[in-house]
């Protein structure tokens, strides 16, 4: 009966957890290689922004979510998150127009961000065997 949030689950089965309880929608993206930080688009005013949700605690204490942080929050719309390999970047989505392009930013500071695609793009991930960034086109 609510907003679509951000839920966990242990993958052999389980109760379902919630994360985030919000009346914006929510969807996941990509976790930090360490696992304390989940990158997620939130729906705001018909546009998304891409949020950080720290986790606080540890394997012995136990995860807990802590309060999100909006990461890049503009007038645009941002989704799509995805960490590099070594958590360092953060690689989105962004359409300032109606055309979508891909971008990269550091994971810690937002003000550092570089276009990536420069005909369109959307849907970026890192790969995990080479030091490269993959994107879909309407091309592909």
């Amino acid at each position: 009966g609510s907003a679509p949030n951000l839920y966990w689950q242990d993958a052999d089965g389980g109760a379902p957890e919630r994360l985030t309880e919000n009346n914006r929608m929510q969807f996941a993206g990509s976790w930090s290689p360490d696992g304390l930080r989940l990158a997620f688009t939130e729906i705001r005013d018909g546009q998304g922004d891409v949020m950080i949700l720290p986790m606080e605690g540890d394997a012995t204490t136990g995860l807990r979510p802590g309060v999100p942080i909006p990461l890049i929050a503009t007038s645009a719309r941002e989704s799509l998150p995805a960490f590099s390999p070594d958590g360092k970047w953060l690689a989105f989505s962004k359409s300032e127009a109606s055309e979508l392009q891909v971008y990269v930013t550091s994971a810690t500071d937002p003000t550092r961000k570089w276009q990536v695609s420069i005909d369109g793009g959307n849907q970026p991930m890192w790969s995990r065997t080479a030091p490269e960034l993959l994107f879909r086109t309407e091309e592909s």
